[in-house]
């Protein structure tokens, strides 16, 4: 993991906020919130900055055993994103099976319903269409099988996850930090409230 680095504040302003930050407990993240939901203009920027940060120092690993759970947590974040497109595309597929059952059917009646010359030409229609509805549900079985398989796979690695913090962490706590895992500068990770100058805050407000 890489080293965490801390720099100066830049100003005397900011220590209440990066102090919360830098404490990386949930309690200073509820605090944190409640500063930005009840404060305005620079200093709410600062408190946005500092809240980010308190995420980061709260979810990042201390140890080995919790850099184990990171990556099962990592995992885990992945395997839900493929499982919830495939919920997405089941659903699709059942709708468009719906349209293609009723377009069977209809292949079926004119079918039955052709002149004799006409019959074999009626038969490749609805023979075709026949064909369609079974691609479709061979791949929403497929679909399903896979769904099945990734909760048999997330309800196991969940189980594996000692760190209690990464029993019950949210996704987005997840997704920032690798965001700023790929943003870092190498040697370490420093924090963007402590970096902040007046200036960039005021174009935040802008």
């Amino acid at each position: 993991m890489t080293p965490l680095k801390k720099k100066k504040l830049s100003s005397k302003k900011d220590v209440h906020t990066t102090a919360l930050a830098h404490e990386g407990t949930l309690e200073a993240i509820d605090r944190l919130k409640k500063v930005v939901e009840t404060s305005r203009g620079e200093k709410r920027a600062m408190a946005e900055l500092a809240l980010e940060e308190a995420r980061y120092f709260y979810s990042v690993p201390q140890n080995e055993a919790e850099e184990q759970d990171w990556i099962l947590l990592s995992l885990l974040q992945g395997r839900q994103k493929e499982y919830d497109g495939l919920l997405v595309e089941a659903d699709q597929i059942r709708e468009g099976l719906q349209d293609l059952a009723v377009e069977e059917k209809v292949a079926e009646v004119l079918w039955q319903q052709a002149k004799k010359g006409e019959k074999e030409q009626k038969k490749m229609f609805r023979d075709t269409a026949a064909d369609l509805v079974a691609m479709e549900q061979h791949q929403l079985e497929h679909c399903e099988q896979k769904l099945l398989e990734l909760e048999e796979w997330m309800q196991a690695a969940r189980s594996l996850i000692a760190t209690e913090k990464y029993q019950t962490m949210p996704e987005d706590f997840a997704s920032f930090f690798s965001s700023h895992e790929e943003e870092g500068e190498e040697g370490g990770f420093f924090c963007p409230c402590c970096e902040s100058s007046d200036e960039e805050v005021s174009d935040r407000e802008d």
